[in-house]
């Protein structure tokens, strides 16, 4: 578990940023804290700090869960304490926040979180700002060659998404979104290259609220997406030398084409 101080960063006008840096790695977790905090700050009579942590950890052999918090005390801390070491982050609009879930089988892959942010730019409108996804699950299912020669797959989906009300500010559309996209596809695989003709309906329905005060006619949306592609390939290498060394040289042209 080791620990990086290293600060403290010495501001004439503001005083002593302590900076740290904490990682961890056991043998189902890794992740690291970074904190940064000044004692009252000379030019606003503050505390003032930041915080960014992330966390991966695999709670059973099918089950990981993932995670990313980020925090700052006011929305000019990161320019007020900006260097060439983080001018990027100096020019961030949104800090992001997401924990996530997600579970695995021979045939079904699902995947649950929750996401959100932190504005910390004052000049970013609201309608400008990204939504929250409280929460979003989507699962994935994939079943080769279920009815031989043909294979199956399938993406179902569920997200409300959300969006902070902002006074003097219109109140945002919200809602949720249903989708679900089955296809059957019929793999055609040699040695020297593959082609992959696939039917596809993609389907999504939309629960929405507020739609009056933002001039939208209608509170449910519904479409139905039919789709025919193509997916082909070949594979050409071969063996070669350069050097004094011995290569294998190889070249795969894709040819991809969608109808919808």
């Amino acid at each position: 578990f080791p620990v990086t101080i290293p600060g403290p960063d010495y501001y004439s006008e503001r005083g002593i940023l302590w900076r740290n840096n904490f990682r961890y790695l056991t043998q189902s977790s890794s992740g690291n804290i970074v904190a940064n905090y000044i004692y009252k700050d000379d030019m606003m009579d503050e505390n003032r700090y930041s915080l960014a942590a992330n966390d991966t950890t695999n709670i059973t052999d099918n089950l990981q869960f993932s995670g990313t918090y980020n925090k700052v005390s006011d929305q000019d801390f990161l320019t007020d304490f900006s260097n060439e070491n983080n001018a990027v982050a100096a020019n961030t609009a949104i800090l992001p926040r997401q924990g996530q879930l997600t579970y695995s089988t021979p045939h079904w892959n699902m995947m649950a979180q929750v996401s959100g942010y932190q504005v910390v730019n004052p000049e970013l409108y609201l309608d400008n700002t990204p939504y929250e996804e409280m929460p979003q699950v989507v699962l994935d299912g994939q079943y080769p060659y279920l009815f031989d020669p043909f294979s199956f797959s399938s993406q179902i989906s569920f997200t409300n998404f959300m969006k902070s009300i902002v006074s003097d500010s219109p109140t945002p559309v919200q809602g949720d979104r249903y989708t679900l996209e089955p296809q059957i596809s019929l793999p055609m695989e040699k040695p020297y290259g593959y082609i992959t003709p696939a039917v596809t309906v993609n389907m999504a329905d939309y629960e929405l609220t507020n739609t009056q005060a933002n001039d939208l006619p209608d509170d449910s949306l519904t479409r139905a997406i039919p789709m025919f592609d193509v997916d082909s390939g070949l594979f050409f290498d071969r063996d070669m030398s350069a050097f004094g060394n011995t290569y294998k040289q190889t070249l795969e042209p894709r040819l991809f084409h969608l109808i919808s």
